[in-house]
């Protein structure tokens, strides 16, 4: 991977991880309203009910889903998130057994031309 740290989503006991991050125009960048790509790359061991990529901005929420087995490192993507008002939360959403284990890198959010 490009870096040399990744987002590591685990425990020993059953778990239920929500990481989110907002982003939003500021005075010094702005984020135009418009039709984006959110991708990461991920890999996952068995045991989620659940694991997600999301995105939400205003009322809409759009999620991929990568909770089956991923022992290599797989780019999963959500295609057209709409930026509305400047602002988008995107986030991943684990819901685990105990010992099941994802690791998430290099997430990109790019505007579509």
């Amino acid at each position: 991977m490009i870096g040399e740290k990744s987002l590591h989503i685990s425990d020993q006991v059953p778990f239920e991880r929500r990481i989110t991050q907002e982003l939003s125009s500021s005075p010094y960048v702005a984020l135009p309203d418009g039709s984006y790509r959110l991708s990461a790359t991920v890999k996952s061991t068995t045991g989620f009910e659940e694991l997600n990529l999301y995105a939400l901005s205003g009322t809409q929420t759009l999620e991929t889903s990568f909770n089956t087995s991923n022992p290599e490192w797989t780019t999963i993507t959500i295609d057209e998130v709409s930026v509305v008002n400047g602002s988008v939360t995107v986030g991943v959403y684990a819901k685990g057994a105990a010992g099941a284990t994802a690791w998430v890198d290099d997430v990109r959010f790019e505007l579509l031309d």
